[in-house]
C-alpha cells in the first residue's frame, strides 16, 4: 500500500518550520527543498522523503555543517 501523503501543513510542522516558508521554497524553486508532489493543484509531501531530509541535514557535535 502507498504511503499517505501529507498535506503542506503536516510537512511543515513535520520539520518544526511555517507553511508558508515551504510555500516560498517552492515558489523560489529551491534546489534544497524537499521534493513534492503536485495532485492537481495541491501540494504534497511523502513521510519518507521528509525523513530523509532531515536525516540528511542531520549533524554530531564533531561534525561541521556546511555554512560554519
Amino acid at each position: 500500500m502507498p504511503e499517505k501523503l501529507m498535506t503542506c501543513d503536516e510537512a511543515a510542522a513535520a520539520l518544526g518550520i511555517a507553511e508558508q516558508t515551504l510555500r516560498g521554497w517552492r515558489f523560489e524553486n529551491r534546489e534544497d527543498q524537499p521534493e513534492y508532489i503536485r495532485v492537481g493543484r495541491l501540494v504534497r509531501y511523502r513521510p519518507s522523503v521528509i525523513e530523509r531530509w532531515l536525516s540528511e541535514r542531520s549533524y554530531t557535535s564533531d561534525e561541521t555543517a556546511e555554512w560554519e
